[in-house]
């Protein structure tokens, strides 16, 4: 095939296995145009590229896996040969061995973009004299380097026709060092995710042109200067996640050409003023997690474009202004976390486009709106004082992904219609008045994940259809209900479930549950963390529950992935404990207190190597405690009290932590904590061999303090002074050499203690 007229080639999209670039594509004299990206070539970047002196365009993006770095050069010098080259971009391409790649970059005589971004460079020179041909770049990206720097003079001050500037996420600080005359055609500034702080906002004033500034994900400490809101072209500003106090001026009114304001995350205080109402070309509004206090102003209905509003996590008091809800194009509405009161106005079912409503954490009372928004996909008014019965969700809403009304004051019924939100997953009912049977029509639901509907007064049995039907589930909460009659066995069915929590109802019967269905709980899982994080029409939402652990109930959020929980506690539930729950090796709370158990606690119950608490209280549990409870290297609350156990409790590290308390109203338990064993009083010669060990474990404790600051003393230092290899090799020692120093010291510890609870009871 003759290629030698070709003047188009892109390879961009297709896989080549690893294979290297092909070399004879340095032989194509006519080229013009040449794209590689995300071909999944290989290796090292052929130098004869440089002998297409028609090339233009030259795009190698494999910005999909920034780290992966598959394509590196070992220099840049055969990029001088490309004279015609305007358009160049190198994405996550190593460049790294390329120290002179700025100096080679600069010979290119045509070149008016420049974009080496996730390239691995470690130096953005200082001290460079002359940039050649850089005078005609109009647009330079070196996002996502590691230059731990500041930016040099040159850059902003040599290159007069820049327009666009993007060097975030790169290690950066300092300020910007502009002379008075230079850089007056930039339009764009992207230093986002740096380390700059207040004296970045200097020579702001020298920039006329500045459409959209990022400044996002800095350490910005001081107020945001007048001069930026002068900058009357400005259209985007970025300025969340810093530490920047201080007001928002009445001159934030003067950016009339603004579309998008982002300062979440800050330390702003003040009220909104009532000039925001003059942006009226905005369509991002993001304030959340400030300090910002007084009422939202009326003026904010003025904003017609309007399509998000983040006001959450504020001091925001009064009430909702009814001019927002005229806003026909808001689609994400989110007031969470302040102290709004009042009603929730009726008007807001008129936000037709609107997909995400956020009012949780306030103090709005009132009925529930009639919901009929077609487009709502996010809907959470939980935490407030909301009252009366739910609204009935018809085939308008049928959008609905995430529905969470709990920890209001809600009543009556949960309506049939429930089951008419074929997307619905996740649904939080929690903490109302609610009553009734579980409808049968959330059957239909059957992309549901998260069940909860915790602290109400349902009733009824547990319905067999939630195992039948609701495969994804992953979380069912019907935690102190008056839900009665046995645990149907379907819910082995749920392989998926991470969470079971029954407790505080009127359940009877023995557990047939197979246990061993769990598989979420019987093994790790990687990925499993995103059924708790639901992505929707460019929403996430992170699921969230509270949950009673270790007896303190706690909200869990983002780690929720991370926590499996079986509690079954304060029913009326009664026979043996299967053996089929000890292959639950990923379990990490278990409660099956103050039921009526019988027999013994599960032999094999030392397999459930991450329970980080145990509560088998308040049964009619006998015989011994297993000795293999010693594998449980994670337990850190036990309660076996009232029940009839029987023999020694295992003199493990593990149990030497727990009080007398845990094992209390056992008749036939015996040694630490509680009284010891009868037979077990040592002789006076045990006792002076004893008080020798003593004197051993003492040394032990105190030799091992020391022995642990010097392998952290070392492991610090010797991480500088040694080579990578050879520094894997110390660690692993020193790992394995501090896991046996730890060992020693715990036991020493608890053989302690024991020696004293004899002393004492002698």
């Amino acid at each position: 095939m003759d290629l030698t007229h070709l003047e188009y080639l892109d390879l961009s999209g297709n896989n080549f296995s690893g294979a290297p670039i092909p070399e004879f594509i340095g032989s194509l004299p006519r080229l013009e145009y040449l794209d590689l990206s995300s071909t999944w070539f290989h290796g090292t970047i052929p130098r004869q590229l440089g002998n297409l002196s028609s090339l233009q365009a030259l795009i190698i993006d494999y910005s999909y896996d920034p780290s992966s770095f598959i394509l590196r050069v070992d220099d840049l010098h055969w990029l001088s040969r490309l004279t015609s080259l305007y358009y160049l971009r190198l994405s996550a391409v190593d460049l790294s061995k390329a120290v002179d790649w700025i100096y080679d970059v600069s010979k290119l005589p045509n070149l008016s973009t420049l974009e080496l971004e996730y390239a691995g460079l470690l130096n953005l020179p200082a001290g460079v004299t002359s940039v050649g041909n850089f005078t005609l770049l109009s647009r330079i990206s070196f996002f996502g380097n590691q230059f731990n720097s500041t930016i040099p003079s040159w850059l902003l001050n040599n290159i007069s026709g820049l327009v666009d500037l993007s060097i975030g996420n790169s290690g950066l600080h300092g300020g910007l060092p502009l002379t008075s005359g230079h850089l007056i055609n930039l339009q764009s500034l992207d230093l986002g995710r740096n380390k700059f702080g207040a004296e970045i906002w200097r020579h702001f004033d020298s920039l006329p042109y500045l459409k959209t500034v990022d400044l996002a994900f800095n350490v910005i400490d001081g107020p945001i200067p007048d001069s930026l809101w002068n900058l009357t072209r400005l259209r985007s500003i970025k300025l969340d996640e810093n530490q920047i106090p201080g007001g928002l001026p009445k001159t934030l009114g003067n950016l009339s050409q603004l579309q998008g304001f982002f300062v979440s995350g800050n330390r702003l205080s003040g009220e909104i003023p009532e000039s925001i109402g003059n942006l009226r070309n905005l369509t991002d509004l993001y304030l959340a997690n400030n300090k910002i206090r007084g009422r939202i102003p009326d003026s904010i209905g003025n904003l017609a474009n309007l399509q998000s509003f983040d006001i959450s996590t504020n001091l925001i008091t009064g009430e909702i202004p009814r001019s927002l809800f005229n806003i026909s194009r808001l689609q994400q509405l989110t007031m969470s976390n302040n102290n709004i009161n009042g009603y929730i106005p009726n008007t807001v079912s008129d936000l037709y486009e609107l997909s995400l409503l956020d009012l949780s954490g306030n103090r709005l009372t009132g009925p529930m709106f009639f919901c009929n928004l077609s487009s709502l996909a996010y809907l959470d008014l939980s935490n407030n004082n909301l009252y009366g019965t739910l609204p009935r969700f018809e085939n308008k809403s049928s959008q609905l992904v995430i529905l969470n009304l709990s920890n209001n004051s809600l009543s009556g019924y949960i309506p049939d219609l429930f089951g008419s939100l074929p997307y619905l997953g996740s649904l939080h009912l929690g903490s109302n008045h609610l009553s009734g049977k579980i409808p049968e029509s959330l059957k239909h639901c059957q992309q549901l994940v998260t069940l909860d509907l915790h602290e109400n007064r349902l009733s009824g049995n547990i319905p067999t259809w939630i195992g039948e039907s609701l495969s994804r589930l992953g979380i069912l909460s019907l935690r102190s209900n008056q839900l009665s009659g046995l645990i149907p066995m379907q819910l082995s069915y749920l392989t998926s479930l991470q969470i079971l929590d029954l407790s505080l109802n009127n359940l009877t019967g023995s557990l047939s549950l197979h246990f061993e269905n769990f598989s979420s709980m019987a093994m790790a899982h990687l990925g499993v963390e995103d059924r708790f994080f639901v992505f929707h029409n460019n929403l996430l939402y992170v699921e969230n529950l509270q949950l009673v652990t270790k007896g303190v109930a706690s909200d869990y959020t983002s780690v929720l992935s991370s926590v499996n929980i079986i509690d079954l506690s304060s029913n009326g539930l009664s026979g043996e404990i299967p053996d089929s729950l000890t292959q639950l090796h990923e379990l990490v709370f278990l409660n099956l207190s103050r039921n009526h158990f019988t027999g013994s606690i599960p032999k094999n119950i030392g397999a459930m190597t991450q329970l980080q608490a145990l509560d088998l209280s308040t049964n009619n549990l006998s015989g011994t405690i297993p000795p293999n409870m010693s594998a449980l290297h994670f337990l850190g609350r036990l309660n076996f009290s009232n029940n009839d156990l029987s023999g020694e409790i295992p003199q493990v590290t593990q149990f030497s932590t727990f009080n007398a308390s845990d094992f209390s109203g056992n008749r036939g338990l015996c040694g630490w904590p509680l009284p010891k064993c009868p037979g077990n009083a040592p002789n006076r010669n045990g006792q002076e061999e004893e008080e020798d060990d003593d004197k051993y474990e003492i040394v032990w404790i105190y030799g091992g303090a020391a022995i642990g600051f010097l392998i952290s003393f070392w492991a610090a230092f010797g991480t500088i002074m040694i080579k990578q290899s050879i520094r894997i090799l110390v660690f692993r020692a020193v790992d394995d050499f501090s896991d046996w120093i730890y060992v020693k010291f715990a036991l020493s510890i608890a053989r302690l203690k024991s020696r004293m609870w004899r002393m004492g009871e002698q």
